[in-house]
């Protein structure tokens, strides 16, 4: 039997600089977290130059993490 690990969704990027753009844009890195939050739910990742980050965003992820 494989077992394949479940991982949180990935937000869509481009190619090398991932998720960096978005990111860095002028409505700026909130706006950026809040809408993949709405889009992908309270756990999800990010790339930026070939580094995965795993966010933990709103309360329900917060509280699970202070436990």
């Amino acid at each position: 039997m494989i077992v394949i690990p479940r991982t949180p969704p990935t937000v869509r990027g481009l190619p090398i600089v991932g998720n960096m753009l978005d990111l860095m844009a002028t409505p700026g890195m909130r706006a950026f977290l809040t809408r993949a939050y709405q889009q992908h739910g309270p756990v999800y990742q990010v790339r930026a130059l070939n580094t995965v980050m795993t966010v933990l965003a709103g309360p329900e992820a917060n509280t699970f993490v202070m436990k």
